[in-house]
């Protein structure tokens, strides 16, 4: 496992429980698949930010280099906090902007 962020950290150790460190620790298991979400040369989401140019008087196409947010930059998977529920009948996924968080509802 990588070195973890205090905040991650005190989070895994202090309040996750266990189902929701085992959660974590998946996730962990997949860290080189989270590169393609980080736009950086080489990764398959910077085909979509691309940014290319020619020089005055060249025809040549050349990449420019393209200044990415702090929060792609160093994105990391430890800026989420896993939450494990009992699965309720009816119930819809739902992401909490507010929170950065990803969580389950019942329907009415």
């Amino acid at each position: 496992m990588k070195m973890l962020t205090n905040e991650h950290f005190e989070w895994y150790w202090n309040e996750a429980t266990p189902e929701e460190q085992k959660l974590n620790d998946r996730v962990d298991g997949f860290e080189e698949f989270f590169y393609d979400m980080t736009f950086h040369p080489g990764s398959c989401s910077y085909e979509l930010i691309k940014c290319v140019s020619t020089a005055v008087g060249s025809d040549e196409w050349a990449e420019d280099e393209v200044v990415l947010p702090d929060q792609l930059r160093f994105f990391t998977y430890e800026f989420f906090k896993f939450k494990v529920a009992d699965l309720i009948t009816g119930a819809a996924g739902f992401f909490g902007s507010c929170t950065i968080s990803v969580g389950l509802v019942k329907s009415s």
